[in-house]
């Protein structure tokens, strides 16, 4: 079924409302990100020392045989 060509002025409104709604859902994500921001990077750090640990862990365990 094919539908009717919408006008430019229909095309331009709903471009719009889209950008609309992506701007404030990008804006409303940085605020909740900023607000977690300090767990957050103290979650990377646990886990980059866990990694580092765990290698270096299966790095000396090979040599010794």
């Amino acid at each position: 079924m094919l539908y009717p060509d919408k006008s430019f002025f229909r095309k331009l409104l709903e471009a719009t409302a889209m950008f609309a709604l992506a701007a404030w859902l990008v804006k409303t994500g940085i605020c909740m990100i900023e607000s977690v921001w300090g767990w957050i990077i103290l979650l990377c750090v646990i886990a980059g020392i866990a990694v580092v640990g765990i290698r270096l862990y299966k790095h000396y365990k090979d040599q010794q045989f």
